[in-house]
């Protein structure tokens, strides 16, 4: 009888979140930071620097939506170390955010079942914990793993 490799366990989500991290330009981009991963939960702070501000000199709206995409991505694809894509997404603006502070994703998985997931991520002001934005987010996962070697 032939030997078969033994399938490896998943590396557990911060292991996934980190290697992310460290080859996602945005997340450099952004000047993004991991506070916290866990299964189907994922914080990432972003400083809101002038180059994220728009006309008015708040966060400019594709700014903050490109980070509360990584915030779900991450959470999304570091769960069970399998690939996915962002199918769609809505965001609720509530609040400017302001150039000079931080500006907190918490992303949580809300329902994964085969290929899909739905994931909400709630936007923050760090210091105030004033909410700037919710947004709810759908993966489709398509196979292979995040990590390689995983």
């Amino acid at each position: 009888m032939a030997d078969t490799p033994a399938r490896q366990a998943n590396p557990d989500p911060a292991t996934v979140v980190r290697w992310m991290a460290s080859n996602n330009p945005v997340f450099d981009l952004l000047k993004c930071e991991i506070r916290h991963a866990e299964p189907g939960r994922t914080c990432l702070a972003m400083p809101i620097a002038p180059e994220h501000a728009n006309t008015f000199g708040a966060m400019h709206g594709g700014m903050l939506f490109a980070f509360a995409d990584l915030c779900f991505g991450f959470t999304a694809n570091a769960a069970q170390n399998i690939k996915g894509v962002s199918s769609s997404a809505e965001i609720h603006w509530l609040a400017p955010g302001l150039v000079g502070t931080t500006l907190l994703g918490d992303a949580r998985e809300v329902w994964r079942e085969g290929r899909n997931g739905l994931y909400d991520v709630h936007l923050s002001d760090e210091a105030s914990g004033a909410m700037i934005a919710i947004v709810h987010g759908r993966m489709r996962f398509i196979g292979g793993t995040v990590m390689p070697d995983a």
